[in-house]
């Protein structure tokens, strides 16, 4: 079975990744990165290694994979990604990218969580994506305390403009 979470950059996705890589379950972090295709990424998210695999990416509210799969998204305020996404890359207006990217993840079919809430429903985030196996409080509770960030990128620009479609960010 395959989950997603999403939301928009700086969001917590990297961290949700680690949270969900537990018990027989993986969760790629940005799992389009290095994919040619959707062919490609679809193929990324099968295994026979693990129960269940999901990704935690910002990239999914352009990604059509055509599946019931459980969505989760990460809801923060456009304003604060925008600095935060500033100190990372430099001054740009990001405003447009993600006025545009909110849009498209308020449309998905999913599980929507405020940014400042997260630790609070991650019972409620977990039991979405992994209805059969139990929440570990525990677990959650001491990484709850960990902050994760991504070290390294390496998307394939050919296929990060296929999924932006018309979108444009700084390279």
């Amino acid at each position: 079975m395959n989950y997603f979470i999403t939301g928009l950059p700086r969001s917590r996705t990297a961290w949700m990744a680690n949270f969900f890589t537990t018990q027989g379950n993986f969760c790629f972090h940005e799992g389009i990165d290095g994919c040619e295709s959707l062919e490609d990424y679809s193929e990324k998210l099968k295994s026979d290694d693990y129960v269940n695999i999901g990704d935690s990416n910002t990239y999914y509210p352009y990604i059509n994979m055509g599946h019931n799969a459980p969505i989760v998204v990460i809801l923060r305020d456009k304003a604060e990604v925008n600095e935060s996404l500033k100190v990372i890359f430099g001054e740009h207006n990001y405003m447009p990218v993600l006025e545009e990217t909110e849009s498209r993840l308020l449309k998905l079919d999913a599980l929507f969580v405020k940014f400042g809430d997260v630790n609070n429903q991650l019972e409620a985030i977990w039991n979405h994506c992994m209805k059969d196996y139990k929440f570990d409080a525990k677990r959650a509770f001491e990484l709850s305390k960990m902050r994760v960030e991504t070290m390294y990128f390496n998307f394939n620009q050919n296929t990060i403009n296929k999924f932006k479609g018309v979108l444009s960010c700084p390279g």
